[in-house]
Parts: C-alpha cells; structure tokens; sequence
C-alpha cells in the first residue's frame, strides 16, 4: 500500500534527467551512425554490420549490444585499417 509514501518529483531534477538521457541518447547514435560508415567504408565483415543495423532500434537490450558492438569495432577497425595498410 502507498497510503503513507510520498512519491512526489521534482520538476526540475526530472528535466535535468530527461535532457541528461536524451543527450547521451544522441551520442550514442551519432558514435554508432559513425562507426556504420566505416564499417560499410572499410568493408568489414557481415555480421559486425548486420548488428550495428539491430543496434539502431531504441531498446534498452539492443542498446546494451550497440555499445558492445561499439567496443568490439575498436578492435576490428584496427585490424583492418592494418590489412588495408600492408595488403597487395
């Protein structure tokens, strides 16, 4: 029972939180958009694109699999960027 809690919120610190949210909600998808040009540019493999394009979709799961996505594209540009550098 909520007879004696008191769940008021403060205006203000809900539109600090709210603009908080959607700014890092635009830097999210800003690094990801980013890093699918890349991907698509330096031609790296399938699957790392295909779960970038999964990673686009504003859930809470899929933005967990976009900053690992993310994370892993670190390593796997470096790779690439060293092929593409000593290749024939």
């Amino acid at each position: 029972m909520l007879n004696g809690i008191d769940l008021q919120i403060d205006p203000t610190t809900l539109v600090v939180a709210l603009v908080v949210l959607s700014g890092l909600l635009i830097l999210y998808f800003v690094l990801l958009v980013r890093a699918l040009v890349e991907m698509i540019r330096l031609g790296a493999p399938g699957v790392v694109i295909v779960f970038t394009y999964i990673s686009l979709i504003p859930f809470p799961l899929l933005l967990i699999l976009g900053i690992l996505n993310l994370i892993i594209w670190h390593f796997v540009r470096r790779d690439l960027m060293a092929a593409r550098t000593s290749g024939p």
